[in-house]
């Protein structure tokens, strides 16, 4: 069976810079949570929370999308997202249709650290407005940053299932707390393990 690889994690867990790292060194192709929802905003924009969800839902199914064609033809395709419980079901759909084995690499940590990093994050002028705001994009008046508080990103994390995740497959649960503390040449070594075991089932 073909493979797909699944970075998943909070948001600020190290998702995007363990991809990265991934296709450099397995040589795969990666669509990541964050490109499609900045071009989204950027032509059809938001309103609302209610309508910023909406595309993030619809960025989700184009990632999606994106990645079916390769995985039925044979490829490994890495998917990075903030994958919880609602991406699930969409998610298996797709991997049964295609006849692919999930690899699940989860980045998970100290929510209380994490956090920092989100904040951190959101106030780098480096990160897409789209991604920080929450009532409208492009805004009309910026408005002074406002973080979200540590309570509030607990209770989120908890609710949504960022740190459950599992969609069948290997599963490699990564403590990211300290992300120069990591050995990421022997989480890709592991990744690269389930690869060739899988390519193996494939010739049985």
């Amino acid at each position: 069976m073909t493979a797909c690889i699944l970075i998943a994690g909070m948001p600020a867990s190290g998702k995007s810079t363990f991809a990265r790292m991934l296709t450099e060194a397995l040589n795969v192709p990666c669509f990541s949570k964050d490109g499609s929802p900045s071009s989204i905003s950027d032509t059809l924009g938001f309103r609302s929370r209610a309508e910023k969800v909406r595309l993030g839902e619809a960025a989700y199914r184009v990632q999606l999308d994106l990645a079916a064609p390769l995985l039925r033809a044979g490829l490994t395709v890495a998917l990075e997202n903030n994958f919880e419980d609602v991406s699930i079901p969409p998610l298996t759909e797709m991997l049964n249709r295609c006849g692919c084995t999930p690899v699940t690499v989860l980045l998970d940590g100290d929510p209380a650290v994490i956090w920092q990093r989100f904040v951190l994050r959101d106030q780098s002028p480096d990160r897409h407005r789209g991604h920080v705001v929450n009532t409208e994009y492009p805004e009309r008046t910026p408005a002074p940053y406002v973080p979200m508080t540590q309570e509030a990103f607990l209770e989120m994390v908890q609710r949504r299932g960022f740190r459950r995740f599992d969609a069948g497959g290997p599963r490699r649960v990564v403590d990211a707390t300290d992300p120069g503390a990591v050995d990421w040449s022997n989480v890709l070594d592991w990744v690269r393990a389930q690869l060739l075991c899988n390519q193996g089932e494939r010739h049985v």
